[in-house]
């Protein structure tokens, strides 16, 4: 690992001492003003470019002076200076920074206010990187290179503030995507990653950031604090007509391969996209080798554990038939099958001893899915939006695991052996209905809502559970236990609700509104199970243990009244809502029927400040209840592992969670830091009671007490030159938790300090050599109230090292190195493991569209997974088979037929 970090100082120091002796390089200095209030304007952004080629050199943001400082602006060459502001008219001024000068001052800027839309039009070459406007954070994407074949995954991690982790999730300025359109439309749905990693960088035209609201809080304009972030990608306008895809195919050692295909048809507004992939490489997703940063990314199969072979296709549509009317719709199906072996070593802790469990685990899994998506938007005047989405999911199930468990006491002596074999095969339906109408009146700010939502799914399934367990006594004598018997499960779960809103504004900042919502919800679970008679040969001895039909019914009413301000720097929404909630649930075995009546208060509160144009800070409280689901509810036993019997509980009350967090953000075109701490606590909080006897038995119950304390800091700062760019990520999280459980019915009360460390690097010189270095380090320590208890402390390490390599011409070479430290692993689990991947990839044709690749996973033959569970009841240890070393030749082609 020295050797690592060794080459990577000598190649960034390397490179930027090559680049400083070719050009030298000066500053530039300047104010901007508003030329009518003559005040100045922040948050202005500043772009230098090559008068030769028009090339981006560097950008900046004003500050809440309207002065800009812009480093690495190359000597003795002709530069252009643009300045640019939302509602302003653009300045562009030419200069030329003389060798002897270090620092040139140029005049005010002044900016006039646009008076038409002629004025605002932009050179598209020279057009700002970064704009800000009100609430939209807009990136130019022509001014952040990608190499050919680049997709949009790799546009977005060139952008400031915007965090793209190995499983494809987002994370911008701290917040995470939930949601990215294309031209403001859906593609597949809710699966953002199949837009992130399908389609190619160079038919976008802006990449557009907001917060991520539902519709009603779309309608009313109600900000929370809490949203997420949404993404819209905007095409280019010789973009939006044409056929562009991946077709890829691939065949290696140990018979692995990789097939699949993306196909994206585009013709103004209307959107067909197909996509479909087959593999036995544990990919759930088509790439088919992904670009980042013009090179490879780390796009190797065997994520994940078990060995899954996977077949799926899927089609989206989406077309504007008229201004008012736009429909989208998708399929998808997916079929999966998965093995996997399973070892686990748990330290049951017990209040006056602690005693081990040790199993293996064999299981297969076949699992096929259908999923159809259709929404509606319908607009039929400017007051009004009409909105309707609907879904059917449906899934089938296969699945057989074999399990051998061996329990003993603390001196190794055996208390328990089971080995049994238990098969399901289940069928799920799911559907749903959501319909939104909103209409504003002509007092403006005033409007009202109207909603429905509406679930419904269904479950049936046959289970059959064979095994033997023998209890071992403590004069070396023993008892067994036979089990061979089968359940036939029915259940269902539909859920209504409906909503209404009614805002009415007070005054030209404050508004009032006004919410209802009912809900009811109903639901089903009756199991029969059966042991299976010798003398008929059939399965006709009913077990009442293990059976029952079991009832429960939800509903609510939820009026919410809250003051919503909207001023320039400060925004706040302040309300409460009061919820009375009746809950029943019908045990037809037991002959009993339990009704609670529970009246919760629903406080929300959010401030929002905006102190500068790039920087805020929000205060958020809210408050929530959440039911016990009907697994938790329905009391009958769950025997499937013999050794680890799940009771219900009818007597589950509803629980109560209140959340208060601090945020505080600013970032600017170069730099972003967030830090936040948060406070959450939950009356009536669901936990798992756990007792020993002769086998062990847990069961859900409420507790009260539990809280969580936590914080974060991220800090990113960019730095770059012509030729060459460095950008660095900091972070450090840490929480506290307090958590009540119960073993052999005595209170155990666990305290929790975990604390996380990470610092990683990208350096990119031109399109020749990217290093992605990450270090990520993780103290946690867990100690109990039970004295017998052992402390649980642990530190892991990993240190990723990811590097591409485009030489020579044509030849992109890359390396994927990550080494995982785990302190306490159990004996007989290596603490250390190296995972090193490998590929070669040559472009093919004149275009470059295709591309011959020879990868190799897992090189050492070290790849493993292990991981430790610390809970307040036992401390695990599991090792699962993961896919190791192979070989593998692919052929990937890329698609691109753009019209006029």
């Amino acid at each position: 690992m020295r050797s690592i970090a060794g080459l990577i100082l000598f190649t960034l120091c390397l490179f930027s001492q090559l680049q400083a002796q070719r050009t030298r390089y000066a500053n530039l200095k300047g104010t901007v003003i508003d030329s009518a209030s003559r005040q100045p304007v922040e948050a202005a952004t500043v772009s230098i470019f090559l008068v030769a080629d028009s090339t981006l050199i560097n950008y900046g943001i004003t500050n809440k002076k309207g002065e800009f400082l812009i480093k690495e602006i190359p000597q003795a060459k002709p530069c252009r200076v643009m300045v640019s502001y939302s509602g302003l008219n653009t300045h562009i001024q030419d200069f030329i920074i003389s060798p002897e000068t270090k620092e040139l001052i140029i005049n005010t800027v002044q900016l006039r206010k646009v008076f038409s839309e002629m004025e605002e039009i932009i050179v598209s070459a020279q057009r700002p990187p970064v704009m800000i406007k009100k609430d939209t954070l807009e990136f130019n994407a022509g001014s952040f290179k990608t190499p050919v074949n680049g997709v949009v995954e790799d546009l977005l991690k060139q952008l400031p503030g915007v965090e793209v982790d190995a499983e494809g999730n987002i994370t911008i300025n701290g917040k995470k995507v939930s949601k990215i359109t294309v031209d403001g439309k859906d593609f597949f749905g809710s699966d953002f990653k199949i837009t992130s990693k399908n389609l190619p960088k160079d038919i976008i035209d802006k990449v557009q950031v907001v917060d991520h609201k539902t519709r009603e809080a779309q309608f009313n304009k109600i900000t929370t604090g809490n949203e997420d972030k949404a993404i819209n990608l905007t095409l280019k306008k010789d973009k939006k007509k044409g056929l562009f895809g991946r077709v890829s195919t691939g065949y290696g050692s140990d018979k692995r391969y990789e097939s699949g295909a993306s196909i994206n048809f585009f013709n103004g507004p209307l959107q067909l996209n197909f996509i479909g992939f087959a593999n036995n490489t544990n990919r759930q997703s088509f790439s088919g080798g992904d670009f980042s940063m013009g090179k490879p990314s780390s796009s190797f199969g065997g994520g994940g554990s078990g060995i899954t072979e996977t077949r799926a296709a899927g089609l989206n549509f989406s077309n504007e038939f008229s201004k008012k009317l736009r429909i989208n719709g998708s399929y998808f199906y997916n079929n999966s099958a998965m093995t996997n072996t399973i070892k686990a070593r748990r330290q049951n802790i017990l209040p006056d001893t602690t005693f081990f469990y040790n199993s293996s685990t064999n299981s297969a899994n076949n699992n096929e899915s259908h999923r159809v998506h259709v929404n509606i938007d319908y607009k039929p005047d400017s007051m009004t939006d009409i909105y309707v989405n609907t879904f059917f999911n449906t899934s089938a199930n296969k699945s057989t695991t074999a399990n051998d468990a061996l329990s003993t006491s603390i001196k190794g002596d055996p208390i328990n052996a089971a080995t049994n074999t238990f098969t399901g095969r289940s069928d799920d339906k799911n559907t749903g209905l959501e319909v939104f109408f909103g209409h504003r009146l002509n007092k403006q700010g005033r409007g009202f809502t109207l909603s429905m939502n509406y679930n419904y799914n269904d479950r049936l399934a046959l289970d059959k559970n064979d095994g033997r367990t023998v209890f071992y006594k403590t004069d070396g004598s023993s008892t067994a236990d036979t089990l061979d018997q089968q359940s036939n499960t029915t259940a269902s779960n539909n859920m209504l609700s409906l909503s209404t809103s009614w805002t009415e504004p007070l005054a030209k900042q404050l508004s009032l509104i006004f919410q209802y919502n009912y809900s009811s919800g109903n639901g089903h679970s009756d199991k029969i199970t059966n042991r299976f008679n010798p003398l008929t040969g059939q399965y006709d001895e009913r077990d009442t243990l293990f059976s029952n039909a079991f009832r429960n019914r939800n509903l609510s009413h939820t009026p919410n009244i809250s003051f919503s301000y909207n001023q320039n720097k400060l925004n706040a929404t302040i309300g409460a809502g009061v919820q009375w909630l009746e809950q029943e649930n019908v045990s037809e075995q037991a002959k009993n029927s339990l009704v609670q009546h529970y009246t919760n208060l629903f406080p929300s509160a959010n401030i929002g400040y905006r102190f500068s144009k790039t920087g805020n800070i929000n205060l958020n409280y809210s408050g929530r209840s959440q039911q016990p689901s009907i697994d938790q509810l329905q009391p009958v036993p769950d025997n499937s592992n013999t050794l680890y019997i799940r009771l219900g509980n009818p007597d589950l009350k509803p629980s109560f969670f209140h959340n208060i967090n601090l945020n505080l953000q600013q970032y600017n075109s170069k730099a972003y830091w967030n830090a936040g701490i948060g406070f959450s606590t939950v009356n009536n909080q669901i936990i798992y009671e756990t007792w020993f006897d002769s086998v062990q038995i847990s069961r859900p119950v409420n507790t009260d007490g539990n809280y969580n304390v936590s914080y974060n800091l991220s800090f990113s700062r960019s730095w770059k030159k012509k030729g060459w760019s460095l950008r660095l990520t900091l972070g450090n999280n840490g929480y506290y938790n307090r958590n009540i459980s119960f073993t052999n019915k005595v209170e155990n009360i666990t305290q929790t300090y975990n604390l996380s460390q990470r610092i990683g690097l990208t350096y990119t010189f031109k399109e020749l050599l990217t290093l992605m270095p990450t270090f990520i380090m993780r103290y946690s320590d867990s100690r109990y109230s039970i004295e017998q208890t052992q402390q649980a402390e642990n530190i892991t390490k990993a240190l990723t090292m990811n590097a591409f390599l485009n030489w020579p011409k044509r030849l992109i070479l890359e390396n994927n190195i990550q080494y995982n430290y785990n302190s306490r692993t159990a004996p007989g689990f290596p603490k250390g493991v190296t995972m090193w991947n490998m590929a070669a990839n040559y472009q093919l044709f004149k275009n470059r569209q295709g591309i011959l690749r020879l990868a190799v996973y897992d090189l050492l033959k070290q790849n493993t997974s292990i991981f430790r569970s610390v809970t307040p009841t036992y401390i695990e240890d599991t090792q699962v088979q993961v896919l190791q070393q192979y070989f593998l030749v692919s052929f990937i082609y890329n698609l691109k037929r753009f019209g006029k």
